[in-house]
């Protein structure tokens, strides 16, 4: 096995997936999380699955190899993000691997596998943002693929009247906005296109690149 990445290094590698791809260090990196226990962590779970399943999705080829790889060395709570995942890239790969690595999986895990295999699965776009843990999913999907469409969704939120309804999560996704601002070009770039898009002004857009400048 190759060596472990240690957990800031696997922080930055997400980060930046975008920017240099590395499909490569998927077995590895998932295995560092195995060991550091990120897979188990509610407040870092869910966006790695979210990432996972972005890459995944990008590379349907691969998936199969690197779940051979790395199953074994999971146990059921671990294989359960990395099932689920592989579910949620909903590629014509990932459903016969559904299938075909069947065996890998716990046996506890056979349920939710055979509940997969009849259901469609949701796409996170189509997702109302109405908690702090959709916004790191968002985020987590875009640093994978930098796709805009995770950001634009973000930004439409806050065009929406209906980003009032919650200012806690209209406050998280302005202060993930304006962290992510600071450290990603191709965000800056995302925002300034979005607000010259935009039909009507985006005052709060426009405050936080304000406030980036200042």
């Amino acid at each position: 096995m190759d060596e472990l990445l240690t957990r800031e290094s696997i922080d930055q590698w997400m980060s930046f997936f975008y920017c240099k791809p590395s499909p490569e260090l998927i077995p590895v990196a998932i295995q560092s999380m195995i060991h550091h226990g990120i897979l188990k962590e509610p407040t870092s779970a869910t966006s790695v699955q979210a990432f996972l399943t972005a890459v995944f999705r990008r590379y349907p080829h691969d998936v199969s190899l690197w779940l051979v790889e790395t199953l074994p060395v999971a146990d059921s709570e671990e294989q359960e993000i990395l099932l689920t995942a592989l579910w949620l890239s909903d590629t014509p790969e990932s459903k016969e691997n559904l299938k075909e690595l069947g065996s890998l999986f716990h046996s506890d895990l056979s349920e939710l596998r055979n509940d997969y295999n009849q259901n469609y699965p949701p796409s996170l776009l189509d997702f109302v943002i109405d908690d702090p843990a959709i916004i790191d999913c968002l985020w987590a999907s875009f640093m994978a693929t930098g796709d805009n469409r995770y950001i634009n969704h973000l930004l439409d939120f806050l065009q929406g009247e209906n980003s009032v309804e919650d200012v806690l999560v209209r406050n998280a996704v302005i202060w993930s906005l304006e962290s992510n601002f600071r450290e990603h070009k191709k965000v800056q770039e995302i925002c300034h296109q979005y607000l010259a898009n935009c039909s009507e002004p985006s005052e709060v857009l426009t405050s936080m690149m304000e406030r980036v400048k200042s």
